[in-house]
């Protein structure tokens, strides 16, 4: 599976990606393009949210990071938060629609 199958999927460069959710089966396509950290900024309440999708990209070996913002109203807080969230190569994905956000961290 292809990670332009994801939907919204951006390779921003050589380690950063960014798409909306992935379907559960997707998860282990992100792990074979050598991502090491995935970070969700969906809230748990998100249209697609997965309870279980933590457990899922841990047992691939990815590192799992929740950060959720509130679209309509983030917050410095959450920025800070993800700045230090990822080692390595780094994958982000939202339930955002609007294609206007665009919140991603670059080391």
């Amino acid at each position: 599976m292809s990670l332009y199958e994801i939907y919204n999927f951006i390779q921003v460069d050589d380690r950063l990606g960014t798409s909306g959710q992935p379907l559960a089966a997707q998860f282990q396509s992100i792990s074979d393009a050598g991502y090491g950290t995935l970070i969700n900024l969906a809230t748990p309440d998100s249209k697609g949210a997965m309870p279980n999708e933590g457990e899922i990209v841990t047992t691939l070996g990815l590192t799992y990071v929740q950060i959720p913002v509130v679209w309509s109203e983030p917050r410095v807080a959450d920025w800070e938060h993800s700045r230090g969230a990822g080692q390595g190569t780094l994958r982000k994905h939202s339930q955002r629609e609007s294609k206007k956000d665009i919140y991603a961290l670059c080391r």
